[in-house]
């Protein structure tokens, strides 16, 4: 088996990233400790195939990286913790705020996190290796690699929109925007993955970055959506293009300090 996951990286990893996709669809709708407990089972068994590649050492939670990766998602966890307090803030001025609230938060707060681990295992674990194995030899390679996988990440974001039966011009630019921003904030968590190699770092980065709609569907008693075609007002417009201009910046230093790394990156496929 293992040598056949290698020989055949990304087909293995698309096979992956289509089981996944499934079983969070199939779950959708249901209550967040269902949801979360698919993800977190999922998240354990992808830990467990790149442990079984690469060593239990790439799988487990490390300290090492831990603190850099944070500082280098800075400006990710400045918008969340801002836009996570607007979001509750808001909630509260509205009286939308149920009564068994603390209970709501502490399901939220499991939630995010394995939103986070499960994405963060999949395309910066699986799926960036699997490119990383082919094109992981020169510095180019490296860079395709970190695009590469973080377009994938952008368009798993609209692919469950894809099957809509009617568009309208606003859902065709809030499905560009929305690839766009998704594939930006996965370039730079691709960068943090390959300078710093804590993939729990990133899964905690990613739950926060995540945790302001996720409290503002379970406080208002809304299932979680994964239609981002939907909502084009201004705001959401505004926002997007606002998120798109920060990471510009922000991934292209990350970027060339990617670039200064050692070849070759070949991760654990070919180590194997």
């Amino acid at each position: 088996m293992k040598k056949l996951i290698c020989r055949y990286p990304l087909l293995s990893a698309l096979l992956f990233t289509a089981l996944g996709l499934g079983g969070i669809q199939l779950c959708a709708g249901t209550d967040y400790p269902v949801q979360g407990a698919a993800r977190m089972v999922y998240s354990v068994l992808l830990l467990v195939v790149m442990a079984y590649l690469g060593g239990k050492e790439i799988a487990l939670p490390t300290v090492r990286g831990f603190g850099k990766t944070l500082r280098g998602s800075w400006s990710i966890l400045v918008i969340a913790t801002l836009f996570t307090g607007l979001t509750v803030l808001s909630l509260f001025d509205k009286g939308s705020v149920p009564p068994d609230w603390g209970n709501i938060l502490l399901v939220n707060a499991f939630m995010f996190m394995m939103v986070g681990l499960f994405e963060e295992v999949l395309f910066r674990g699986l799926i960036l290796h699997a490119f990383l194995h082919k094109l992981g030899g020169s510095k180019n390679g490296v860079l395709a690699s970190v695009v590469l996988s973080s377009l994938l990440f952008g368009v798993v974001h609209i692919i469950f929109s894809l099957f809509e039966d009617e568009w309208t011009p606003s859902m065709l630019a809030m499905a560009a925007l929305k690839t766009i921003t998704a594939a930006q904030f996965g370039m730079l968590m691709a960068s943090l993955y390959i300078l710093y190699r804590n993939l729990w770092a990133l899964a905690l980065v990613h739950g926060l970055n995540d945790l302001a709609p996720i409290l503002l569907a379970a406080f208002n008693n809304m299932a979680l959506s994964t239609d981002y075609t939907q909502g084009g007002s201004a705001d959401s417009y505004l926002f997007s293009a606002v998120m798109i201009a920060i990471f510009i910046p922000i991934n292209a230093v990350y970027l060339k300090k990617v670039l200064k790394e050692p070849l070759p990156q070949y991760g654990f496929y070919r180590e194997a």
